[in-house]
């Protein structure tokens, strides 16, 4: 008998595809719907689940999927207008449109809602009290506290009947900030990686076959340092970049820049990183443009060193891709990693951005020194986040789940 589980993302993101991909390789009855909670980036391709098309049309004949996602934009229009509207016409709205919902989710074993925004939050409302419901929290979705935010996320993990974290830090943090009754609902698991791509790109770098233009054009002898992974703010490029500028010339002339600002923060904040970049006087390359997931992994198999110093983080999979190619991590010990340590990880942590420049020069002079302690990472860190391993996790939590006869609180 399968399990039909409704997956409500933020966007088409690789992460959940490849916890999908862990999921059915250890639980193949575990059926999948995405449902995109914004527009999407990207597509997703060669998977066997199905993916909700975007449309903003509603009749008879039309799939499921298509419903629902009709259904979730005529929600968020309601929750952007709620203002503008009498509490009939609000009440008129929830009586016209929760027949429909309530039959279409009721195809749904579980809701599965990752990321916690507000937009999702608002769909949550509408999902009936004898639906399993699963809130898993990515990082910054909890460590970014807006006072507005703070009492519908409350009320959405106190609705939730499981809860799932990256760590034992984030549980730590969930529970300070909104209850520690929320404790007995809660799970901690990864993400999980695939590795038949990383294999791929090893074995084509060995014959010299590239996806990637950015990798042809850089010289053999370039220390290569990648920061960040996105363009949004909490990455704290400014400061980064600032930082990077006081390095002396004879430093910078060995290095090759790499910033990726493909996706996420305002056009006026990448615009701002971009002027950064160029005023470093390092050579670099500014990622503006969508790259495949073999052309991101290429870069990281090139770099020699990424910078991850963002505010607010739990286990980003740049971080993570770095480390399966034994690359040298400078993280701020800020970050809830203590993870990592426990299994053995190396990264290199600073207490403040300031410390930056020592770090990159201390390596650049000892090259083989942090290489050698950075030699078992790669074997390490596939134990930690294979997703074959954490596919199983994942899965007998929504058979758990399913299987309850209650909330878990």
């Amino acid at each position: 008998m399968s399990l039909k589980v409704l997956l409500v993302r933020p966007a088409s993101t690789r992460i959940t595809e490849i916890l999908i991909e862990g999921v059915k390789l250890n639980h193949p009855n575990i059926e999948f719907t995405i449902l995109e909670s914004y527009e999407s980036t990207s597509q997703i391709k060669n998977l066997e689940y199905n993916v909700i098309p975007k449309v903003d049309f509603f009749k008879q004949k039309i799939s499921v999927s298509r419903k629902l996602k009709y259904l979730f934009l005529e929600i968020l229009k309601f929750s952007n207008l709620q203002k503008l509207r009498s509490n009939a016409a609000k009440q008129e709205f929830i009586d016209r449109i929760t027949p429909y919902y309530t039959q279409i989710i009721d195809k749904f074993d579980i809701i599965n809602f990752h990321f916690l925004r507000p937009d999702s939050i608002d769909l949550l409302k509408f999902v009936p009290n004898n639906k399993k419901v699963l809130i898993s929290l990515w990082g910054s979705d909890l460590f970014r506290i807006y006072k507005e935010h703070i009492d519908k996320k409350k009320e959405a993990l106190d609705r939730a009947d499981m809860i799932t974290v990256h760590s034992e830090e984030m549980k730590t943090f969930l529970l300070n900030q909104y209850g520690v009754e929320l404790e007995k609902k809660v799970r901690i698991v990864l993400f999980g990686n695939s590795f038949q791509a990383i294999d791929l790109i090893k074995q084509k770098q060995q014959q010299e076959v590239y996806y990637s233009k950015i990798i042809k054009d850089i010289n053999n002898d370039k220390i290569v340092v990648t920061l960040s992974h996105s363009g949004i703010e909490i990455q704290q490029h400014l400061k980064v970049l600032e930082e990077l500028k006081k390095l002396r010339n004879e430093i910078k002339s060995q290095l090759y820049l790499i910033v990726p600002l493909s996706y996420g923060g305002s056009e006026d904040y990448r615009t701002e990183v971009k002027e950064a970049v160029l005023s470093t006087g390092i050579s670099n390359y500014i990622i503006s443009e969508f790259l495949s997931l073999y052309e991101v992994l290429e870069i990281k198999k090139r770099a020699d060193i990424h910078l991850n110093l963002c505010l607010t983080d739990s286990l980003n999979n740049a971080m993570i891709e770095s480390l399966l190619f034994n690359k040298i991590v400078i993280a701020g010990a800020w970050l809830p990693y203590k993870i990592l340590a426990e299994h053995g990880i190396h990264i290199v942590l600073i207490d403040s951005i300031s410390e930056l420049n020592e770090k990159i020069e201390g390596i650049i002079l000892n090259r083989e020194n942090f290489h050698s302690e950075l030699f078992v990472n790669q074997s390490k860190t596939e134990n930690l986040v294979s997703n074959k391993f954490t596919g199983e996790i994942w899965g007998n939590y929504y058979i758990e789940l399913a299987a309850s006869n209650k909330h878990l609180n």
